[in-house]
């Protein structure tokens, strides 16, 4: 069994595709996403249809959501993406690019790999054409782009449009895991960000025992999306840590025929 942080709606290719590598996958969902307030957001909108940005970065999929919901609320949909389709919007993966691909928005840009590493290096090419970025983010957001693109002369403004908690609800999928981790059939787990550790291992503190606790800290199928994500784990767990090449849901399928 391989478990993990995501839940199933948004993740049935990573279904499939884990299946044809032998595993049965668990999804919990081990974060809840909470918009700022109405009224926020539709400042953020508003800042950013009207300011003159030279690009615009999305982080994740919830922020071109949360971005486009409320532009639909207060008739600026179609000066949203007018705007986007104006200057260079840039996607850290295919899965972002995928929702913004959803609301019409088709001219965005990929870097060479999929993290915030390949941001940096797409952008930083770039700089002597860009001078104001907009990144539309989390609360608990990576600094390292906002840094390194200021020590390049780029200015950036971040927008926080969305809060992120440890989830509360224990539903079916939850209750396989506790199962299964009791009886030691959890032979992997997947960690697609640093805040689902911390969330994950929360969870599992308040509804495991402290010897299935102490299995999961030394389990020797971790496989991370990325270097964060890594670190944060590294907070939790003395087992092998297998991070994935690509820092996506299929860089994590791939990473696990290494376990």
């Amino acid at each position: 069994y391989f478990a993990i942080t995501r839940e199933s709606s948004t993740s049935m290719g990573f279904r499939r595709a884990m299946e044809n590598y032998g595993w049965t996958v668990i999804f919990l969902k081990s974060i809840v996403i909470s918009p700022k307030p109405f009224l926020e957001l539709e400042y953020i909108v508003s800042r950013i249809i009207q300011n003159n940005y030279e690009a615009c970065v999305f982080l994740s999929g919830a922020a071109v959501d949360i971005l486009m919901l409320n532009a639909g609320s207060t008739g600026n949909t179609s000066a949203l993406i007018t705007k986007l389709r104006s200057i260079r919007t840039i996607c850290i993966g295919p899965r972002t690019k995928e929702r913004l691909s959803h609301y019409g928005i088709d001219s965005v840009i990929l870097p060479k790999t999929y993290n915030t590493q390949g941001l940096i290096e797409y952008l930083s090419s770039y700089k002597d054409q860009l001078r104001r970025v907009v990144m539309p983010r989390s609360q608990l957001g990576d600094s390292k782009i906002l840094i390194s693109l200021s020590r390049l002369g780029i200015s950036v403004d971040q927008h926080q449009l969305y809060d992120i908690s440890t989830n509360s609800v224990i539903d079916d999928e939850w209750k396989l895991f506790f199962y299964l981790l009791k009886n030691r059939n959890v032979d992997a787990v997947g960690f697609t960000s640093p805040s689902s550790v911390r969330a994950l291992f929360q969870i599992v503190e308040r509804g495991a025992s402290h010897d299935d606790m102490n299995y999961l800290r030394h389990l020797n199928g971790l496989v991370s999306i990325g270097h964060k994500t890594t670190t944060e784990l590294k907070n939790y767990c003395s087992g092998r840590i297998v991070e994935a090449v690509e820092h996506t849901l299929d860089g994590i399928a791939l990473a696990s025929r290494l376990i």
